[in-house]
């Protein structure tokens, strides 16, 4: 079984949107955002294509291979423009 260590998570500010920026999509690529591609593994637990484990509170995001940010102690989905409240983020080792 791998072991699973806690990740010490420092998150940015979100900017704000221009006034031209339609979308979340709009923003991210705007700002230059740096974004992650994650999938829904189970109730409020979210995987990163690179390796983290992210647990959420209360997320009803279903998503496979998904564009996602984090900012201000929360997980953004870039298509749906939903967020959700980060409780935790693991490193797989």
């Amino acid at each position: 079984m791998r072991r699973i260590t806690a990740l010490t998570l420092t998150l940015a500010a979100v900017l704000p949107a221009p006034a031209h920026a339609e979308s979340l999509r709009d923003l991210v690529r705007e700002q230059r955002i740096q974004t992650y591609t994650a999938s829904r593994k189970g109730q409020d637990v979210y995987e990163t294509r690179d390796g983290y484990l992210v647990l959420t509170r209360y997320c009803y995001e279903y998503v496979y291979y998904a564009d996602v940010f984090f900012s201000g102690g929360k997980i953004y989905f870039v298509d749906s423009g939903n967020s959700c409240q980060v409780e935790k983020i693991y490193r797989d080792r």
